[in-house]
């Protein structure tokens, strides 16, 4: 049986070392050899600092000197740097690159220390600015909340701060229990009805469950991990908190309080922020249950997304047509929704096979569904600010099976006012037609695929008015000025009960190349705005994703521009 090392046996020597450091500066310190017999180093020091004893408590972590020690000062009280509850100081940056493996507690005590309680208590906001990291410190991030629980809140919302209390509509979600509250706060009202703050439509379609709730403004949270002793002190505010409010979710009675106050939701910036608790109580005969915890708020509103993503600004705006929905259609999608894009339309009538989930994103949950029909329902569950229009039909047969309408009557649906045509049907005729369509509607194209065995991949782009050749212009100069892209030339399979071949290879390399579309895609319909995610200068990617003899190897890219070619009948025409 293998025996695990600590981290002084690990590295004999460094622990001695840390001790003799604190030694040399003059640091009292005590080693806590209980819990060291039971696999900790915890150390109690006590420093001098302007002539004034302090008390801190240090631990060690398991794979200590990889990471960092944590320095708690349990008599202080900071408004910053320090963590409310576990009274730890922030001496350093959270990120583990600020930590060197070469750095002592002794150095932390004798230089960081003083550095920060000199950034606590400078009165010149400069002082401060020189010595710390620039990034706020919401202390509503602290607070112990229940996992698996959370309420959706737009940070947007500014709760006017002469209304003390008021009502809250929640939505709760499916997977809610007494036990384990999501949902979003729906909308936010003063004391006489009035609508102080709304949750976006997209939000509020999510829920078809509602509760009522209470909220309160506070001065400042309860610095109290505990929910009974946080409401406790704010009922001293607030006495009504002290009434039981009845929501019937299950065999509970649930009530539940929002919490609005003033925090640091940037460097030196702030705003209203939230927090939830939940007290549920259960009665059977002559047993009563109760159960109380805090519930973490999300910041969901359009703002909160956009934020890590400003160079798609533009994305909501814009309209896009995706036609096929298998490996490289379907992250497309899906990639597409991240973005921001504000409606897609999908067209695709396949169902979808367990089978093809080795390389496809929503996996079993979703076999049986309507390919259209899965996409628009993940997407409209989890990226709701995205507007999915599904169409599951099939273009090209002459006998629809799926829909009364006529292929004509689909496209023109479709096509209608989209900003791009994203093909991803790999298949010739529909490529033919759909860039064609797309030239006559002045609307630009893309079409992405892969090859048998997923050994390459090709990614198009038609821009009217901008690419000077068109699709039919690209089939004369495949083979010739453009490579096709590698295949394996037995790389297709008919699996068992599949009406027709397919083509093999590996989920990571279909993904590659629908990545590489899906960036494409979005440069294309960002082009021209100030500050947006860049264009390409090219109009055709050919990619290797194995060498010739089925190696694999760096994915390589080569790009070419689609020139007007001289055999070409469309183009000659025009």
């Amino acid at each position: 049986m293998m025996m695990k090392k600590m981290w002084w046996e690990r590295f004999p020597g460094r622990l001695e070392y840390e001790l003799q450091a604190l030694r040399e500066s003059g640091i009292p310190y005590q080693l806590d050899e209980k819990a060291k017999a039971s696999g900790s180093i915890v150390l109690e020091l006590q420093p001098v600092l302007d002539n004034s004893p302090m008390r801190l408590v240090t631990t060690f972590p398991d794979f200590y000197p990889y990471f960092r020690f944590e320095v708690s000062a349990p008599d202080l009280d900071l408004r910053h740097h320090q963590n409310p509850f576990g009274k730890n100081l922030c001496l350093i940056g959270r990120n583990t690159a600020h930590w060197k493996t070469s750095d002592t507690l002794a150095a932390y005590i004798t230089e960081r220390l003083p550095q920060l309680l000199q950034v606590v208590t400078a009165k010149d906001p400069t002082t401060a600015e020189a010595l710390e990291e620039h990034q706020g410190e919401p202390i509503s991030t602290y607070y112990p909340c229940k996992p698996g629980t959370i309420l959706l809140v737009d940070s947007s919302w500014s709760i006017p701060i002469d209304v003390p209390k008021g009502r809250l509509a929640l939505g709760l979600s499916g997977q809610h229990t007494a036990h384990v509250i999501r949902g979003a706060i729906l909308k936010v009202s003063a004391p006489d009805g009035k609508v102080l703050a709304t949750a976006d439509p997209s939000i509020n379609q999510l829920y078809s469950k509602q509760i009522g709730a209470r909220w309160f403004r506070i001065r400042k949270p309860a610095n109290e991990p505990d929910p009974q002793r946080f409401l406790d002190e704010h009922e001293k505010q607030h006495p009504s908190i002290s009434k039981f409010e009845h929501n019937k979710l299950g065999d509970w009675d649930v009530d539940l309080f929002g919490f609005v106050f003033s925090d640091e939701l940037g460097y030196r910036e702030h705003g209203d922020a939230w927090i939830f608790v939940v007290r549920a109580v259960k009665t059977k005969g002559n047993r009563t249950e109760c159960v109380k915890y805090f519930v973490r708020p999300g910041q969901a509103g359009r703002s909160d997304l956009s934020a890590r993503i400003p160079e798609l600004a533009i994305m909501p705006q814009r309209r896009i047509a995706i036609i096929g929905l298998g490996g490289i259609g379907a992250p497309a999608a899906l990639e597409l929704a991240k973005g921001g894009i504000g409606e897609l339309r999908i067209l695709d009538g396949d169902i979808v096979e367990p089978g093809p989930s080795v390389r496809w994103p929503l996996g079993f949950a979703y076999a049986g569904y309507p390919k259209a029909m899965a996409i628009q329902e993940f997407v409209g569950t989890h990226y709701p600010y995205t507007n999915v229009v599904p169409y599951p039909h099939m273009i090209g047969s002459a006998f629809p099976l799926s829909s009364q309408h006529r292929d004509h009557e689909i496209l023109d649906k479709l096509l209608d006012g989209v900003d791009l045509v994203y093909d991803a049907t790999a298949e010739f005729g529909v490529q033919y037609l759909l860039s064609d369509l797309a030239a006559e509607k002045k609307i630009p194209y893309i079409c992405a695929s892969t090859t048998p065995g997923a050994w390459g991949g090709l990614l198009v782009r038609i821009r009217p008015g901008k690419t000077e050749g068109c699709w039919s212009c690209l089939q004369g100069q495949l083979d010739k000025s453009i490579p096709s892209p590698l295949q394996n030339m037995s790389g297709m399979v008919q699996p068992k009960g599949c009406a027709d071949p397919t083509f093999t290879g590996t989920g990571c390399d279909v993904a590659h190349i629908a990545l590489a579309g899906s960036r494409l895609a979005i440069s294309t319909i960002c082009s021209g705005e100030n500050g947006a995610y860049p264009d390409v200068s090219w109009d055709i990617a050919v990619c290797a994703l194995r060498d010739a003899d089925g190696q694999v190897i760096v994915p390589r890219w080569k790009t070419f521009p689609l020139l007007r070619s001289t055999e070409c009948q469309r183009c000659a025409q025009i």
